[in-house]
């Protein structure tokens, strides 16, 4: 079984609540870890996610770590789009400059 681990950095400018934790969690940067497994006998690489989890800083002064807990993927979309702009930007290209590399 070839599992891969993705680790990236989330920006949440707005408090928020996840589901089994008490109280709102601040704004901050927040370490998102998602783990896939390969699916074998395919004609291409495809990976299933097997694991999502959401790295907090614990609130309480004598903890000094963070908790690691998992994170429904339904719930961490709801949460990036709040930050997300409703209309994404559409890069449109000029037609009087063109970039030849």
């Amino acid at each position: 079984m070839i599992m891969r681990t993705t680790i990236s950095t989330v920006t949440v400018k707005e408090p928020f609540l996840l589901t089994g934790i008490a109280g709102n969690q601040p704004a901050g940067n927040y370490e998102i870890e998602l783990q896939e497994q390969l699916i074998d006998n395919t004609a291409f690489l495809a990976y299933r996610r097997m694991s999502t989890q959401i790295r907090l800083q614990q609130q309480e002064a004598h903890l000094d770590y963070p908790l690691q807990m998992p994170i429904d993927p339904a719930q961490l979309e709801k949460l990036l789009a709040i930050r997300r702009p409703a209309v994404e930007p559409v890069m449109r290209a000029d037609p009087d400059y063109l970039i030849v590399s």
